[in-house]
């Protein structure tokens, strides 16, 4: 029955939402970051790029600060190795893991490139990375 599983793909999104667990101190942090980086590198690929299409492309609108592009694109190296430690890079990263924003994020956070992320859960290879300042 589509409207039952449409009730129930509902609930369980209501559901992930309500087990979000953000600070109003991680919100300030992150809000910091945003606003006072040069430039703001939004990464993700596969499934997850179209959530950084959509924020990319929001955010575009704002300033011209913020870049956005698939992880999986051929410059993507090239795009992070660019960044210096007054921008921040964001990616978005959901399991399984695509092994090339993993890369993309671990290059970033070896040149001490400030880093934020959305991912699922605690234990997700791109938190271990993660340079918030």
């Amino acid at each position: 029955d589509p409207h039952r599983l449409f009730e129930s793909v509902m609930h369980l999104d209501l559901e992930n939402i309500q087990r979000i667990h953000i600070s109003q101190e991680e919100i300030d942090r992150i809000t910091r970051m945003i606003s006072s980086a040069r430039k703001m590198m939004l990464i993700a690929g596969r499934a997850s790029f179209s959530l950084i299409y959509y924020f990319g492309f929001l955010l575009r609108q704002i300033d011209s600060k913020f870049i956005f592009f698939n992880s999986g694109s051929d410059y993507g190296y090239e795009q992070v190795s660019s960044l210096q430690k007054d921008d921040l890079l964001f990616a978005i990263s959901f399991n399984p893991y695509y092994r090339r924003t993993y890369d993309l994020v671990e290059l970033a956070s070896s040149r001490g490139i400030p880093i934020a992320c959305i991912t699922d859960y605690k234990t997700s290879p791109l938190v271990s990375m993660l340079i918030l300042r």
